[in-house]
């Protein structure tokens, strides 16, 4: 009697859009309504919904689209003394501002910590890109000299990396998706972690980073950013970009 050869593992495609806001964010102008439509049109499969200090957004979205999907894991990005850190794949918030220790709370609950935009106003300190899950190596908000450095640093420390839009308003939606060959039956963490991936990628403006922050000043009463928000709206062209 012979041993039968191993069978192959079965592939399947999942297409990933990480990094968006709702309005949940005070610099954001989409609603669930609109991230769920966009992602069903486009035949996403999960969206990872990171609001500013709040994973709410994740849970409105998850709500809005019920069992038919798309998947909305729970997600936040929180302000770190050093920078920028997505969580996702939560049971609930993180409550530390502390780099490591948003880490182990988020380990705590079965999470990965992302760095998003590791050299965009952020200043980590080596150990806690060490300890991070992944790495964004392409941000559409972020310079291309800053998307190169974080590339460049994944690759030294061999981590896992993803693509965003950092999408804050409905035309950004569409401006990077992270395309995975997964393993069927597999959870979305090993997918994540350990499958090979690929880009889809496009900028956004410098108009729309501005229009941000005059979203953000207008929400914050704030009536002299908001002014000059406008004049640096007005000062770029169209299609200027960061």
């Amino acid at each position: 009697m012979t041993d039968e050869p191993p069978r192959a593992a079965t592939t399947t495609s999942l297409r990933l859009l990480s990094h968006v806001h709702t309005r949940r964010s005070a610099d954001a102008w989409l609603t669930p309504r609109q991230i769920v439509a966009f992602a069903r049109a486009a035949q996403i499969d999960v969206v990872l919904v990171t609001d500013h200090d709040s994973h709410m957004g994740s849970v409105d979205c998850q709500r809005l689209a019920g069992e038919h999907g798309p998947v909305f894991p729970v997600s936040a990005e929180y302000r770190s003394t050093q920078g920028d850190m997505i969580a996702t794949l939560l049971s609930g918030p993180i409550k530390s501002r502390e780099p490591r220790a948003i880490i182990a709370e988020t380990h705590e609950q079965g999470g990965l910590v992302i760095l998003p935009h590791p050299y965009k106003a952020s200043r980590f300190a080596d150990e806690i890109f060490e300890l991070a899950d992944l790495i964004e190596i392409y941000n559409a908000r972020s310079s291309d000299e800053q998307n190169a450095r974080a590339a460049a640093t994944a690759e030294a420390l061999r981590k896992p990396t993803l693509a965003s839009p950092d999408a804050h308003l409905q035309r950004e939606l569409g401006l990077a998706l992270n395309e995975f060959v997964a393993v069927e039956g597999r959870e979305l963490r090993d997918a994540l972690l350990h499958s090979e991936r690929r880009f889809v990628t496009g900028k956004t403006t410098m108009r729309a980073i501005h229009h941000s922050q005059i979203l953000k000043s207008m929400r914050r009463l704030q009536p002299i950013r908001f002014a000059k928000g406008m004049v640096r709206w007005f000062q770029v062209s169209a299609d200027d970009q960061p």
